[in-house]
């Protein structure tokens, strides 16, 4: 856990830092910034965080939508998209394809050009 770690952290150095301290100066790190960060993004300390209220608006957004799926009717929408496609069908059945008469030497002439 970032908490623990960054007081271990902050031990070790005040520890070095009493023993040492005469020999210079000694920059005593402080991970108060880090763990408030921490704090914002994953929770803790009564606050929800961000990761935990994403996740939370995404619950809420599927339960809505659920519930928005069950009242509609659908079943209307299924014919008008069955009606549709059986008319793109006819009209594909309708295209005449033609095939057209190249003799060898119009072909060796594209594929040079």
């Amino acid at each position: 856990e970032i908490d623990v770690r960054a007081r271990d952290i902050e031990s070790e150095v005040a520890e070095i830092k009493s023993k040492y301290g005469h020999l210079g100066d000694f920059t005593q790190p402080r991970f108060d910034y880090v763990r408030e960060a921490a704090r914002e993004i994953i929770g803790g300390d009564g606050k929800r965080g961000f990761i935990n209220e994403c996740m939370d608006k995404f619950i809420n957004f599927d339960i809505d939508e659920t519930n928005y799926a069950k009242q509609m009717d659908f079943s209307g929408y299924a014919k008008e998209i069955a009606d549709k496609i059986d008319r793109i069908d006819a009209a594909l059945m309708d295209v005449t394809v033609l095939n057209p008469d190249v003799d060898t030497f119009n072909l060796f002439m594209i594929k040079f050009k």
